[in-house]
């Protein structure tokens, strides 16, 4: 199947409105980003039906997942290292079928500098000239404790640059 950012979008919503659903403790006791994580991949694995979704999963085929990119003013900021990006769906064995590349965060983590640094790599492994090349990235960041009910903040990417939702609310289950 050929997805586009509108049925990329419709298909994330609906697996965040069903972790808001039935998932809900996990964000209300500020359960750890991994866990949050595992659960918004078990609902993508439904709603994209051909490729795999891994959490953290960190091989290039045989070898570790890494990154080596500059950024910044003057290239002074660079990123080499194993990454391990929260969700991803591809194909495995191959950079060919790299689809979407998601990086999280929960509201109760204030830190912008790891905010940054997850919209940076998100770029990164979108770039055309690197091995992973994913067509689309998104940054999600969830509400927790009493505001678990709110619609995360989330920013979408594709071919490099950001891009606007199509619609603000969810998908009705």
């Amino acid at each position: 199947m050929i997805y586009n950012n509108k049925s990329v979008e419709r298909k994330v919503n609906l697996a965040i409105r069903l972790l808001q659903d039935k998932d809900y403790p996990l964000l209300v006791v500020n359960s750890s980003e991994r866990s949050i994580a595992h659960r918004l991949a078990y609902y993508l694995e439904n709603e994209f039906k051909g490729y795999n979704v891994d959490c953290e999963y960190n091989r290039n085929e045989q070898k570790p997942k890494m990154l080596m990119r500059r950024w910044g003013k003057n290239n002074k900021f660079r990123i080499k290292k194993d990454v391990y990006p929260d969700i991803i769906v591809h194909k495995r064995g191959n950079n060919e079928n790299n689809l979407l590349v998601i990086e999280i965060k929960k509201t109760s983590n204030k830190s912008q500098k790891e905010r940054d640094i997850d919209l940076l790599k998100l770029k990164a492994y979108m770039h055309k000239g690197d091995d992973y090349q994913y067509k689309y990235g998104m940054f999600i960041d969830f509400f927790v404790r009493g505001d678990f009910k709110k619609p995360p903040t989330k920013k979408f990417f594709k071919d490099f640059r950001e891009i606007n939702f199509v619609s603000k609310y969810f998908c009705k289950i």
